[in-house]
């Protein structure tokens, strides 16, 4: 069968949008871990700073 699209559950006017082009569906929790994690570090005038994405299990850190 067709493969199954997993969707966070914040949008569902996107996954209404996907099932009607055809698309299987799965939705998960909004801000579920198991979706891409990003994360930034910057070095700006000698202070590095740090961000973590919401679904992330870890912290953001600002030092010198």
């Amino acid at each position: 069968g067709m493969p199954v699209v997993e969707l966070e559950g914040h949008s569902p006017e996107s996954w209404r949008a996907l099932e009607r082009r055809g698309h299987r569906i799965a939705t998960k929790p909004a801000f579920d871990s198991g979706f891409g994690h990003a994360h930034a570090i910057t070095l700006s005038d000698g202070v590095l700073v740090g961000a973590a994405d919401p679904r992330a299990r870890v912290a953001a850190v600002i030092g010198r």
